[in-house]
């Protein structure tokens, strides 16, 4: 059954907010280190528990009125309702001016173009309905799937950071004009 609370959608997939009840399929994903090792140095969640913990601040964080119009949504397949990943749109720190997209996908989901499908319906978002004028993807060195989603997206290599998370990070950007030109 659909839930009745898409906030995008695609042909293959579906995207919402998050709920508690939403941490057994989370735990799937984030407790694999498989997954979680791209995530910055996260650690693999310990239990369904710390995951229903764990949304519970991210559904809360998302609710402040200086995060309106981003999110970290859970992306689902329309055919099974199975939780294959979420994608992220927020502020960056340190300064919170530059705004990234950026996704998380079960080892299982994995190889589908599932990141890419969501991602192009968020930055449609993004750029359509916030007017923002340029996203930034940071990835993790050797992160070869996500950059992989990057240039399927049409983003344009920065070079490394270490402006983000205190991390040395792979920098992508995009804006509008670069995705109209995709179409041309």
């Amino acid at each position: 059954m659909i839930d009745d609370r898409i906030l995008f959608e695609t042909p293959r997939l579906y995207l919402r907010e998050w709920t508690v009840e939403d941490a057994p399929q989370a735990f799937e994903i984030y407790r694999d280190p498989e997954v979680t090792r791209w995530l910055g140095g996260g650690q693999p969640q310990e239990s369904v528990e710390t995951q229903r913990e764990s949304l519970a601040k991210v559904i809360e964080r998302y609710r402040q009125p200086e995060m309106a119009g981003f999110g970290f949504w859970p992306v689902f397949e329309q055919s099974t309702d199975r939780l294959v990943g979420a994608i992220l749109l927020k502020p960056l720190p340190p300064e919170n001016a530059d705004i990234e997209i950026g996704w998380h996908f079960g080892r299982f989901a994995w190889g589908n173009g599932y990141a890419t499908e969501a991602a192009r319906e968020v930055m449609t978002y993004a750029f359509e309905k916030l007017k923002l004028d340029r996203l930034h993807a940071v990835v993790m060195p050797g992160n070869d799937r996500s950059i992989a989603v990057t240039q399927r997206l049409g983003m344009v290599a920065q070079g490394r950071t270490d402006r983000y998370y205190g991390l040395d990070l792979e920098h992508f950007t995009i804006s509008p004009s670069e995705v109209a030109a995709q179409r041309l």
